[in-house]
């Protein structure tokens, strides 16, 4: 309701605007698939150097919202459709976003670029999509996939949840740890 977006298709990434990250695909991605429909809205969650430069590449096109940095990222990601996130690849990598873990807490399919880490957590036509590059050409392809196809995109979404319910849970990094403790504790008793 804040941003008076009801009715609307929302696609969101959620990203610092910095060198590591491929911001202007996600730009030239949403200026493609509006070219198509008008039903769509993205929003850029984030600040940071490339901001203005996306700013520019978006041309005041009123479907593209920049949010900047906000504190109800997590009610953002609730109203939307799907996430994405691009990141250059090479030197730079991603780690494990958070991002994309935040989306799929609400059950939110992602399109990301496979770098670094996200193929640890983007399944490729399981939990979303995981592109080799950050052709936007490519990335508007999979965003109109999702949006046209709903049943895939609860799926994905419903793949994505489960996914991090049992690999990111409270209870098993509590266990991990105590299990890496007593291993620890054990080779020390052995050095001793």
């Amino acid at each position: 309701n804040k941003f008076q977006l009801e009715s609307k298709k929302i696609v969101c990434m959620v990203s610092s605007f910095a060198i590591h990250k491929d911001n202007e695909a996600y730009v030239r991605a949403a200026l493609l698939v509006l070219s198509h429909r008008d039903d769509v809205v993205f929003l850029a969650v984030g600040d940071g150097i490339n901001l203005d430069r996306c700013k520019k590449i978006a041309n005041n096109n009123s479907k593209i919202i920049f949010l900047g940095n906000q504190d109800n990222v997590e009610s953002i990601i609730n109203a939307s459709d799907l996430g994405v996130l691009t990141s250059k690849i090479g030197k730079w990598g991603e780690g494990i976003s958070n991002a994309i873990l935040e989306f799929y807490a609400l059950k939110k399919p992602v399109i990301a670029t496979d770098s670094g880490g996200t193929n640890e957590i983007v399944f490729n036509d399981r939990n979303g999509f995981l592109l080799k590059d950050n052709n936007f050409k490519h990335l508007s392809d999979k965003i109109i996939f999702l949006l046209d196809n709903q049943s895939v995109l609860k799926k994905f979404g419903d793949y994505g949840y489960r996914y991090i319910k049992e690999r990111f849970n409270l209870n098993l990094m509590i266990n991990n740890y105590y299990s890496l403790y007593n291993k620890i504790a054990k080779v020390n008793k052995c050095v001793e």
